[in-house]
């Protein structure tokens, strides 16, 4: 049986493509198995590899921001001939499907990958090459006779065991250094996709990756983590210096890797790690002189409220601490978090003109409630006038950047998807039987 595997492009999920094609690179069961990167059309796609292949997987990965132009994309698959619709076996995950994996069934999705996918889609496609059951899986979702059953799991994996990359489709990425997350905010994703507890991937294995990637001539290197001053750390709560000068130390070392960034997009570093000792390594070891820091807020009460585990007082004295070594704050702020009232956006705004005076720059969110968080049932957060006014100001002055203005668009188009799918589960309650084995 021919399978055509596809994944359609997009730049929101490149990292995670480069992730889950080069797990399915280093499968030795799974090398007969052709991978198609759809650019464009995936309807049209589909339609052109159709005739070649006995089987189309489609295997889409998104977050919540991209739910309504998934919503489209797969809407757009039912005008397909029928010859061709029953090819298909669709596949999604990621940070939405995980979050909501229900909702994303209904949507027309097949299978749906709960939590961390290197592992379970690998199983998955061996499962339908093989013609067997995927029933015995754990960390998915599908249906079966009118009833949906969702199967999680909890067994993580070792980063090392998986590239962090994929070469062999030139999908090359910044290194996954630490997964999990201890500090579970009532508004991400991060702990609840990949655990409670951080797992490092080992010095070794991220110089491994970067002496390759030297030799074909990548010469910059970034990091994904959710805190990149916690690399080392036993627990994710605690600095572990010595590991993180190890590991800037191993990468120095690597012959053509000119520029190192570290604590910077797309990782960031929470305040409370931020000490002289580990900023001095930075500018001993690194290239950027910024380091992403994650506020969120400059109230205390609703630091507390959304469950952040530092305060305003250590914000500032990160800030404090990276301006007298000469690297800039970049400092992330959520606009709209629930329960914020005019005292809470009055302190928030003290805070950033505090990030401004120090030189810093002011990097703005709008809350977006995510599926399968404490705050996935609050309406998508609003910026008041003031609070608007104020931003553009800063904008203006080169002082303040961000995605704020589409991310409020997308609040309102996640929010009328939701009240849809509500409407539809309600007609569709009685007649849907839901197993949850865990």
């Amino acid at each position: 049986m021919l399978i055509a595997l596809t994944f359609p492009w997009a730049k929101s999920r490149k990292y995670s493509l480069s992730a889950l094609i080069g797990s399915i690179e280093i499968d030795s069961e799974l090398t007969d198995t052709e991978i198609i990167i759809v650019h464009g059309s995936l309807k049209k796609s589909i339609e052109r590899i159709s005739k070649k292949f006995d089987k189309i997987i489609i295997c889409i990965s998104f977050m919540t921001p991209d739910l309504k132009h998934i919503k489209n994309e797969i809407d757009s698959l039912s005008s397909l001939h029928n010859p061709i619709r029953k090819k298909l076996i669709l596949i999604a995950g990621g940070p939405h499907p995980t979050g909501d994996p229900l909702g994303t069934l209904k949507m027309g999705f097949d299978i749906i990958v709960i939590g961390e996918g290197e592992k379970t889609l690998r199983k998955i496609i061996s499962k339908i090459k093989n013609n067997d059951s995927i029933e015995d899986l754990k960390g998915l979702a599908y249906q079966k006779n009118h009833q949906s059953f969702i199967k999680k799991s909890n067994d993580w994996i070792n980063l090392d065991d998986f590239p962090a990359f994929a070469p062999l489709h030139h999908l090359f990425s910044p290194i996954e250094i630490s997964r999990g997350c201890p500090f579970v905010c009532n508004f991400c994703q991060t702990p609840r996709i990949h655990g409670g507890s951080m797992r490092h991937r080992s010095i070794s294995n991220i110089c491994r990756h970067l002496k390759y990637a030297s030799k074909i001539g990548k010469k910059n290197t970034w990091f994904i983590s959710s805190n990149a001053f916690a690399y080392g750390s036993f627990d994710g709560k605690k600095t572990n210096e010595t590991a993180i000068e190890d590991l800037l130390r191993s990468i120095r070392k690597i012959p053509n890797m000119e520029k190192i960034f570290f604590g910077t997009f797309p990782s960031e570093v929470r305040p409370e790690f931020v000490t002289d000792d580990l900023v001095s390594l930075v500018i001993e070891y690194c290239t950027n002189r910024t380091l992403s820091i994650g506020a969120q807020s400059g109230s205390n009460r609703i630091l507390k409220f959304i469950h952040r585990e530092h305060t305003v007082e250590e914000i500032m004295n990160s800030i404090e601490i990276v301006r007298e070594y000469g690297i800039i704050p970049y400092v992330d702020i959520i606009f709209g978090l629930p329960s914020e009232n005019n005292e809470d956006r009055a302190r928030t705004r003290e805070l950033m003109k505090f990030v401004i005076d120090k030189g810093g720059t002011i990097h703005s969110h709008v809350f977006i409630p995510l599926p399968g968080t404490p705050f996935e049932r609050f309406t998508p957060g609003r910026i008041t006038s003031e609070d608007m006014n104020y931003i553009q100001k800063l904008t203006a002055r080169g002082k303040a950047n961000g995605s704020w203005q589409h991310q409020m668009r997308i609040g309102e188009e996640i929010d009328s998807v939701f009240q849809s799918k509500k409407r539809a589960l309600k007609k569709s309650s009685d007649d849907l039987n839901i197993f949850r084995l865990m």
